[in-house]
């Protein structure tokens, strides 16, 4: 007898619980609809978060995860789908219905899509970020595309050789010297695009620093990267972010390109031997006793000219196959000697020459020869690249032309001209005749 009574007892819960939920559903109808009005309203507010931080990643060119337009896509629709059912049948009357076939089903309904949105909000809160950071490639490896600028018989020991360096444990600052306009920047743009495509490093970062150094703009190209983005305004604070960040990677090569003094890497955030082995640094200089002794550079290198043959087949594969012409080669045999084997003087002339005249040849060759009276104190390497760049600035024809070029002079070294600003800071000087807006401006390129 006490066993059936057991059994009728169990039965009648099983029974009674499910009954009793069905009936809390009818009855319970106000609460269902409250917590569903409150779960949206805070949804929305998540929501807002979530979209202010698209539309800052779209800002700086970040590309949105797809489960996050997923999960906005599909909160837009709930919550319009909420916003309904909340207008059109949460009214006092409608909620006191006695059809109570149909409050069951809408409490039901009402309270199922609570949970939903609860659900939703906390998943939109669970997103650490919102998109990809934009990691810019490790560095501009453009090289002269024919021949390849490694590949000369002058330069194929020194790349060797600074290869090998990086390789060895003990080594951990590099220097590369020589004079200006040599191709010591061409020559490590070479060496790190090897770097990458070998993945000797699992990093690369590049800074060019120059003659009048700042350490913000050196920290900013180094974050930038790494896809960094510095939250902090001071020196110290930027560089105590990049150290970190710097040391998060098991192996990084640093290049600081173009020191003219004793720079103090620590200042920038750049770690030392002892704070981070896997970091060594590649330091390129005019000055050979500031890599070796002020920058303590483990091992240094020593670029030089390029020989007549490696100057005439990199003016050739600047300038075109013209040079070869019977009539024109003697004269290009006389430029390309003017150019004193600098790669730098040798590029610019042979693209500021590249598909012009005969008569304009020769008139450069006189321009390469030519005394300035305002170059009698500087040396005579610096003329050649000096008289170069003025060769190809003679060049560029059109005086619009080069009063542009004498306008981005004006900008710092390294610095990314953009081209609307340019087109604004060119018209208000009136050096475009007849463009008063943007858009024409923007014909004239």
């Amino acid at each position: 007898m006490d066993i059936l009574i057991s059994v009728t007892a169990k039965i009648a819960e099983y029974a009674v619980k499910p009954v009793g939920r069905q009936l809390g559903h009818v009855f319970f109808i106000h609460s269902h609809f409250k917590k569903l009005k409150t779960h949206v309203k805070k949804l929305k507010i998540t929501r807002e978060s979530v979209q202010h931080n698209i539309h800052t990643a779209r800002r700086n060119a970040e590309d949105i995860k797809p489960a996050v337009e997923e999960w906005l896509k599909k909160v837009d629709d709930f919550v319009r789908e909420s916003d309904e059912i909340l207008a059109n049948e949460g009214g006092h009357g409608r909620l006191c219905s006695t059809n109570l076939v149909h409050r069951h089903k809408l409490s039901r309904k009402v309270s199922k899509m609570a949970y939903e949105v609860l659900e939703m909000k906390n998943e939109g809160e669970s997103f650490d970020t919102v998109s990809y950071k934009n990691v810019i490639p490790s560095a501009d490896c453009s090289l002269p595309k024919v021949p390849d600028f490694l590949d000369f018989d002058s330069r194929k020991p020194i790349v060797k050789q600074i290869m090998d360096a990086l390789s060895e444990d003990n080594v951990h600052r590099i220097g590369v010297h020589g004079m200006g306009g040599v191709g010591k920047t061409m020559l490590v743009k070479g060496i790190i695009r090897k770097i990458i495509e070998s993945k000797f490093f699992d990093e690369v970062v590049m800074s060019t620093i120059s003659q009048t150094p700042d350490f913000k703009s050196i920290q900013g190209q180094l974050a930038d990267k790494l896809g960094l983005k510095f939250q902090q305004e001071t020196l110290e604070g930027r560089a105590l972010i990049l150290r970190k960040r710097l040391k998060m990677e098991r192996s990084i090569l640093v290049v600081l390109d173009d020191i003219w003094e004793n720079i103090d890497l620590e200042t920038i955030g750049i770690p030392s031997v002892e704070d981070h082995m896997g970091c060594k640094i590649l330091f390129t200089s005019r000055n050979k006793h500031l890599i070796s002794t002020q920058m303590c550079a483990n091992k240094f290198f020593e670029i030089n000219v390029l020989g007549e043959d490696e100057s005439w087949n990199l003016f050739k594969a600047m300038a075109g196959e013209i040079v070869e012409g019977i009539e024109l080669k003697p004269i290009v045999i006389q430029i390309v000697k003017e150019c004193a084997g600098l790669p730098i003087a040798i590029t610019t002339v042979a693209k500021a020459l590249r598909n012009k005249p005969s008569d304009i040849w020769n008139d450069a060759l006189d321009q390469l020869r030519s005394v300035d009276v305002g170059m009698t104190n500087i040396g005579e390497i610096d003329k050649k690249v000096y008289l170069s760049l003025k060769l190809s600035y003679d060049c560029l024809g059109y005086k619009e032309v080069k009063l542009l070029f004498l306008l981005c002079s004006m900008f710092p070294e390294d610095f990314s001209i953009n081209v609307e600003e340019l087109h604004v800071y060119a018209m208000s000087m009136g050096f475009l005749h007849g463009v008063d807006t943007v858009v024409k401006g923007r014909r004239r390129d």
